[in-house]
């Protein structure tokens, strides 16, 4: 019966141990992805471009890319509603070396942003 808890406890410490490092392991990925927004909404916004589509001159764009090896971002697309808008944002993110966090080396992604 002893060894019977003392295996119970091991399995339940080495469950909550793989857990921890998986949360810990997405908890750096949030992260790093919202880095990544906030910088692409910093450099969205320097922009000098206006939307067209909305009535409150603001508008949603999806920015799907991918990380090279080097972590910066490359194949952007950007999707919208208002194309003008999408076409001038991808032609400037194609444009520009945007380093990001050494955790997404190798990932793809999106990015939703509204400006």
């Amino acid at each position: 019966m002893k060894t019977l808890k003392l295996i119970t406890l091991a399995g339940i410490m080495v469950a909550t141990s793989l857990i921890r490092s998986y949360a810990g392991d997405n908890d750096g990925l949030d992260k790093a992805y919202n880095q990544l927004n906030a910088q692409l909404k910093a450099l969205i916004d320097k922009m000098p471009v206006k939307t067209t589509a909305s009535i409150n001159n603001s508008a949603f764009l999806v920015v799907s890319f991918s990380v090279n090896k080097n972590s910066e971002i490359e194949n952007v697309r950007v999707e919208s509603s208002d194309d003008k808008l999408a076409d001038n944002v991808e032609k400037v993110l194609s444009k520009e070396k945007i380093k990001v966090s050494p955790l997404l080396d190798g990932k793809c992604g999106q990015v939703a942003l509204e400006i």
